[in-house]
This record gives C-alpha cells, structure tokens and sequence, in this order.
C-alpha cells in the first residue's frame, strides 16, 4: 500500500476496547478514522492530518484532529503508522489499499503490562458517511 494511497475516511467495522471506562466509551464511540491533507487548524495543506472522528448517527461528530507525524514503515506490503504520544502509542496497519487495523496501547500504571485496543477499519462509502455531519473548520 503506497502511503499516498491512505489519504480517505475509514469506517470502523469491528473493535475490542480496554481499559478505563473512559477509555472504553471513548473506543466505542470512535466512528471513523481519516487521513486528510490539510483542512483542519496548524495543518498546512501539503501535511496530512490524522483525524478520529466520534458521536452518534444523525449528530454531529466530534473531531480530534493532528498533525501526521508518525513514522511510516513498509513490510510485507503492508503499511505501518506509528504514531507515538507520551505513554500511548497508536498503530494503524494497512492491510490492503482498503482495510486496517487502528490500535491504541498504554501500559498499565507503572508495570510493563500494556492496555491495547484495536479497531478494525475499511475505507467508508459515501452511503456510509450519509447518517453523519461531518464538518471540517478549515486549517488557515
């Protein structure tokens, strides 16, 4: 999967949540995933930004929104985008050129056990975004 090929939104089809119970409503709710370029605030329009978009059907979703700035790494044709954060790592692994597998780990308080949980995605239809609002602030 070519990186210039993950620009889109992804629908979550599946997931396993773990951890708090703040974590866990927070994986539920997650409805889509995308990779955009620009359109959205400190995102120049050439860089990429990773968006989480959450919320119910016919609400509007809420939208959080970074900078991609992750490494990229390419093995056995599959696409890999770490993401690192302080104490949480995300993962996004393209298995094809239409589904992944979106996961979140922390370890747990001190120990080297690790939280994680995973969200199967594939690139949503345009009849899958119709039930949700979806607006974008613009990145100027």
């Amino acid at each position: 999967v070519p990186e210039n090929n993950i620009l889109g939104v992804y629908k979550v089809t599946d997931r396993t949540c773990n951890g708090s119970a703040i974590e866990i409503n927070a994986c539920e709710s997650i409805v889509f995933i995308e990779f955009v370029k620009g359109s959205f605030y400190k995102i120049a329009d050439d860089e990429i930004a990773f968006v989480i978009w959450s919320g119910e059907k016919g609400d509007d979703l809420l939208y959080q929104a970074r900078k991609f700035g992750g490494r990229i790494d390419s093995d056995n044709g599959q696409l890999s985008l770490l993401i690192d954060g302080k104490n949480l790592k995300e993962r996004v692994i393209f298995l094809s050129s239409t589904t992944g597998i979106y996961s979140i780990e922390r370890p747990l308080f001190s120990s080297a056990q690790l939280i994680k949980s995973e969200l199967k995605i594939e690139k949503a239809s345009a009849s899958d975004l119709k039930d949700y609002s979806m607006e974008y602030p613009g990145n100027k």
